[in-house]
């Protein structure tokens, strides 16, 4: 059988076995209900922030750039995006080959699922600035992630890729990061009358790597598993963990219905997902916020 071939252009350093093992995961992700068309681009960068300048519109590059310095959430490890020429592109650094195929493989599907919106006709703006994204823009991505990881993992298990170490996903150390600083935030916001943007972002981040968590355990993961287990142990989650349960059970009634337009699941998704994880953190601040006035 003839091994598979790239029908993207690369550009930088790829290793023809990488390449292979791409353009297999390229034509699993192509025959999914939630996949696509792979881009025309994969860039292969030694740094992700020169090779996203050189590539992005100036103006999106611009944009993108001033959201992450403002710290409106995490650094991006790799990234889709029409180029300033107009074709889909995905940026990649170096890394090992695991790690590689795992980036790699979350913007594929991801590319692969914007597509298939485009077609739709649908379009979010979800670029960040420093006041942030829209909150239909945020839940939209907050779902797609969802979908986007379940589709990675559902592609590279049937591969027989190894786990990588992102697999594990770390959102017991966001969320034990978020109650660390809590106690201090809290008491900026009795002396500041306001709820500081430090704590937005701590709950959006989660709301952004727990679902992409939940995807991979939703396909049977160990490691994401493990760390969903971790995750519901601690005392922040139990707290609102009524939140949690109810957004799983959102993601997994989108996942279900792939040929719905994208439209629909976002606004399901933001009935039953993001406002429920809005009103969570709302509950979890008032609380410490009127003990902490006294």
């Amino acid at each position: 059988m003839a091994e598979p071939e790239a029908s993207w252009e690369t550009i930088g350093d790829l290793p023809g076995p990488w390449a292979t093992a791409l353009a297999a995961f390229a034509g699993r992700v192509a025959e999914h209900p939630w996949g696509g068309r792979p881009p025309a681009r994969l860039v292969v960068a030694d740094d992700l922030v020169d090779a996203l300048e050189r590539w992005m519109a100036p103006s999106e590059f611009a944009s993108w750039e001033a959201g992450h310095r403002s710290g409106r959430i995490a650094r991006t490890g790799a990234k889709h995006f029409i180029a300033a020429d107009g074709k889909s592109t995905v940026a990649v650094p170096q890394a090992e080959r695991a790690v590689f195929l795992h980036l790699a493989g979350h913007e594929f599907v991801e590319a692969a699922l914007d597509d298939a919106h485009d077609q739709q006709g649908h379009a979010v703006d979800d670029r960040p600035t420093d006041e942030g994204i829209s909150p239909r823009g945020l839940w939209h991505l907050i779902w797609t992630e969802y979908v986007v990881e379940r589709v990675r993992h559902e592609a590279a298990r049937g591969l027989g890729w190894p786990c990588s170490t992102l697999d594990r996903g770390w959102i017991t150390g966001q969320l034990q990061d978020f109650a660390r600083e809590l106690p201090a935030l809290i008491r900026w916001a009795v002396a500041h009358d306001a709820v500081p943007q430090r704590a937005w972002q701590h709950w959006a981040e989660l709301a952004l790597t727990w679902p992409a968590c939940l995807g991979r355990a939703a396909d049977g993961c160990p490691a994401a598993h493990g760390e969903l287990k971790r995750f519901n142990a601690h005392p922040l989650a139990q707290e609102t963990i009524g939140a949690w349960e109810t957004v799983k059970a959102t993601l997994s009634e989108i996942w279900d219905a792939p040929d719905r337009p994208a439209v629909e699941h976002d606004d399901r998704f933001e009935r039953g997902g993001w406002y429920v994880l809005y009103e969570a953190f709302a509950d979890l601040w008032n609380t410490r916020y009127a003990a902490a006035q006294g």
